[in-house]
C-alpha cells in the first residue's frame, strides 16, 4: 500500500464485495482447492467445516453455501476463491491491495478512474464500482503523502 501512495496513488477506492462469506458456493471453492490439495482427507474435512450447521436464532440449520466468519480457515479460503479477481484486476493495470474480501484500489486523482471503469466483472456480474453496505456508490478517500493506514 504504502508503495502505491508513495509513486503517486493517493486516492483509494474501497471496494467491498458485499455478504461475500455468506455467498460462497461450496462446489466452486471445492473444486479450486482439488486442483492444488491431492490429499482426499483435508478435502473432506474442509468440506465438513463448510458445511458445519450454524446456530441460527435458536435453530440449528444445515449450511447449503458461505463460509463460517471468524475463524482462521475462512480469509484463507476467500484468497483462494478471490484468485481470478486478483488476476483480473492485475490485467486491468490496476494497482491494489486484497485480504480477504476487503480490497483497496489506489489511482492518482478522483478523476483518473480506470477506462473500464464500472464495468462488469466476469466473476461477479457486478461492476468494479465499490459500494458501501446499502450499495450505495462509496466515496473516494484521498491520502496525503505521509498517510500509512486508510480507514472507512
Amino acid at each position: 500500500m504504502q508503495q502505491h501512495i508513495n509513486e503517486g496513488h493517493r486516492w483509494v477506492v474501497d471496494l467491498d464485495l458485499a455478504q461475500f462469506f455468506d455467498r460462497v458456493n461450496h462446489d466452486v471453492l471445492m473444486s479450486l482447492l482439488a486442483r492444488r490439495i491431492t490429499d482426499r482427507r483435508i478435502l473432506t474435512l474442509i468440506r465438513r467445516y463448510l458445511e458445519a450447521a450454524c446456530w441460527d436464532g435458536g435453530v440449528v440449520s444445515p449450511r447449503r453455501e458461505g463460509t463460517p466468519q471468524g475463524g482462521p480457515l475462512s480469509p484463507l479460503l476467500s484468497n483462494v476463491l478471490l484468485t481470478e479477481l486478483d488476476r483480473e484486476l492485475e490485467r486491468r493495470g490496476h494497482r491494489f491491495c486484497r485480504y480477504a474480501d476487503d480490497c483497496n484500489i489506489y489511482v492518482r486523482s478522483k478523476r483518473s478512474r480506470a477506462p473500464d471503469h464500472g464495468q462488469p466483472h466476469p466473476l461477479s456480474g457486478n461492476a468494479l464500482a465499490p459500494e458501501d453496505q446499502h450499495g450505495e456508490k462509496a466515496p473516494w478517500i484521498g491520502l496525503g503523502a505521509g498517510a500509512i493506514w486508510v480507514t472507512a
